[in-house]
């Protein structure tokens, strides 16, 4: 017994020295719920009015977008008088506003001036947005996840296409609050391809009746740098008609309505650099007009209606900027044979995958590699019968009949899986990896060093390697920091994703939708509640959503409403264009990229907050939203530099 106690004792001597050398050690591999709160609680305003700097009347703070401003925060503590911003030209930099009222509010206006430089230079003033916050009652992921009201949908104070302001239920250019309400506003600069290197300035003032105004400004460094419109980075993300008319209440998807909301709704997403999966309708993109039909034998497809509904995207004629999408989902027609011998086209099962009518298919994808290819878009369209093959393993039996028909038939046509290299099937099957174009893995199948060597071979040959975020993505397991665009996590968690892209390989990012409309719940309203997904123990919070429906009773216009995740993957995009740059410049040896992601532990000590990927993580990121500004600075310096 004493011989017991003394050793426990030894132990417990051992243990304490042992925590004590690798303290340090043990908080970069596990970036724990006691951690989290601890950084939050130093940005915590516990008591709204005596915190601020101000006294009476209107109080306002400034900041750079890589950050949200929950309601909780001290303003004193994340953000000042004055934002300093970096940018390069033909690129979209945003920053915020927070406005607070230390005692009643009539009738509060914010307007922005355009930028100056010394000479007499001017960038137009930014677009204003009311940020708009949506209650989260509870998160999947306590370490990283925030609770209660959230800031997302970003309602423009004057709409940028009418020329008018906003109304309805969230809307407007006028604002009432009382003492101790506060209201964040989101800025966007554009600094067009014109706009001469240099520093401008700008001030953003704040009104309210009877009552003396509030400044802040705004220095923003353009460098004498141009971003391309065709970015290197491919966005692929869902969206379709059908739950667009289902979100503005339009019976008759088909109709001309519903047809140029959708239209609205695809501007909106190429201005934040995102095609989607196939124009016009997304998702259902066996249909967009396509005709196809059996006569005599012979496959006979009518492109008449599809090329009236497709090309003016593929061709880049819709958009402001003219640049075309650069994504198409080639149309899904497969010809399966019923028990009577009857053809019909369906989507594979595991009851028909065997009946496929190879004679047919081989005739149909003749004849779509000759149109597309006269067209000009084969080279952007992606062959994706297959979903998520891990699921459900006759996908794989299924994949291998239908991909080297394929391959046979039109070896040009990139054939794309939304699953990971080294997969069970895989390992055991060297043909099923040679039929593969375009490797589409999960978020949470980007498991370990070896798997993203071989994603970077792939590059360097030439190859396309795309990862995506899929339902549910990564957000149960709370040991884990994945990137994610869940609404509840930091900015950070969304705009890694560009920097992450180029450190691992990848080249292009997909997302399962964007305007996902849960049937199953009545009277379902964006607006109100965060949680999308039906049928899963954890909540699942803005998931499949980037847009927010603007409706006439919302916002007084039916228009599509950006979310700040959806500008957050754009600035992600933008931040892949910058390491593009430095390294067709061969200049990325001169960015330290360990500042933002590294695979070595003890370099992720010099992040001003290192978070890991897992509870036995092999890679630690950046999630300080002012040190990835930093580095983006850094970059942008770097090209200047290095002409």
């Amino acid at each position: 017994m004493k011989n017991k106690g003394l050793k426990l004792l030894i132990g417990l001597v051992l243990l304490a020295v042992l925590f004590a050398n690798y303290e340090t050690d043990i908080k970069s591999y596990f970036f724990t719920s006691t951690s989290s709160i601890h950084i939050y609680e130093e940005t915590l305003d516990n008591n709204i009015n005596n915190k601020s700097i101000h006294s009476g009347g209107v109080a306002a703070w400034i900041t750079h977008g890589n950050k949200k401003l929950w309601k909780v925060i001290n303003p004193n503590k994340i953000m000042s008088n004055t934002v300093k911003l970096n940018a390069a030209r033909n690129e979209w930099e945003p920053f915020q506003v927070l406005v607070e009222a230390q005692e009643t509010l009539n009738n509060l206006t914010i307007t922005a001036t355009d930028l100056n430089d010394e000479s007499g230079n001017i960038i137009v003033s930014p677009i204003i947005y009311r940020q708009h916050y949506v209650n989260i009652t509870d998160t999947a992921n306590a370490t990283y996840g925030h609770t209660g009201y959230v800031p997302d949908a970003l309602i423009p104070i004057i709409h940028p296409v009418t020329g008018s302001a906003t109304s309805g239920l969230y809307g407007g250019n006028t604002f009432n609050l009382k003492a101790g309400d506060r209201e964040a506003f989101w800025f966007d600069i554009y600094i067009n391809k014109d706009v001469l290197p240099g520093i401008y300035h700008g001030t953003v003032t704040v009104k309210a009746e009877g009552l003396p105004h509030k400044e802040v400004t705004v220095q923003l460094e353009v460098f004498d740098v141009t971003l391309p419109s065709k970015k290197n980075l491919l966005a692929c993300f869902q969206m379709d008609l059908e739950s667009i008319s289902k979100l503005h209440s339009i019976k008759d998807n088909n109709s001309a309505e519903a047809f140029n909301l959708g239209n609205k709704y695809e501007q909106m997403l190429h201005e934040h650099y995102i095609n989607n999966w196939s124009p016009v309708l997304g998702w259902d993109y066996s249909l967009n007009g396509l005709e196809v039909s059996i006569v005599d034998g012979k496959v006979v497809v009518d492109w008449s209606e599809y090329d009236k509904l497709v090309e003016p995207y593929m061709n880049g004629s819709v958009f402001t900027d003219k640049v075309p999408s650069q994504c198409l989902f080639a149309p899904y027609w497969l010809p399966i044979k019923n028990t009577n011998g009857e053809i019909t086209t369906d989507h594979i099962t595991l009851k028909n995958y065997e009946n496929i009518d190879i004679d047919l298919f081989k005739q149909y994808l003749t004849e779509l590699a000759r149109h597309f290819h006269d067209k000009g878009w084969l080279q952007r369209t992606f062959f994706f019968y297959f979903d998520e093959p891990f699921l459900n393993e006759w996908k794989y039996d299924a994949f291998m009949k239908v991909s080297n028909i394929v391959k046979q038939e039109v070896p040009d046509l990139k054939i794309m899986i939304t699953d990971g290299y080294r997969n069970t099937y895989s390992l055991t099957n060297k043909d099923f990896n040679k039929n593969i174009d375009v490797w589409d893995p999960i978020t949470f199948q980007i498991y370990d060093i070896e798997t993203l060597k071989f994603y970077k071979q792939r590059k360097e040959q030439g190859d396309l390697n795309m990862w995506c975020q899929t339902l549910a993505n990564s957000n149960s397991n709370p040991n884990k920091g994945m990137i994610n665009l869940f609404p509840e996590y930091d900015m950070p968690f969304h705009r890694m994703w560009g920097i992450l892209s180029w450190s691992f390989g990848f080249q292009a990012i997909e997302w399962w939708q964007t305007v996902y409309f849960n049937k199953k719940v009545k009277n379902y309203d964006p607006w109100v509640s965060a949680k999308t997904i039906s049928g899963f123990k954890q909540p699942i919070n803005g998931d499949g959503r980037l847009f927010y429906p603007g409706t006439k009773n919302s916002v007084g216009i039916e228009v599509p409403i950006s979310s700040l995740r959806m500008k957050s993957v754009r600035e992600a995009i933008e931040d892949y264009e910058y390491l593009y740059i430095l390294d067709k410049k061969s200049s990325l040896s001169a960015v330290d990229i360990s500042n933002v992601v590294t695979f070595d532990e003890i370099k992720s000590r010099n992040m001003k907050h290192p978070t890991a990927m897992g509870k036995k993580t092999w890679y630690w990121w950046e999630s300080d939203p002012d040190a990835i500004m930093e580095f983006k600075a850094q970059m942008l310096q770097t090209i200047v530099s290095s002409k």
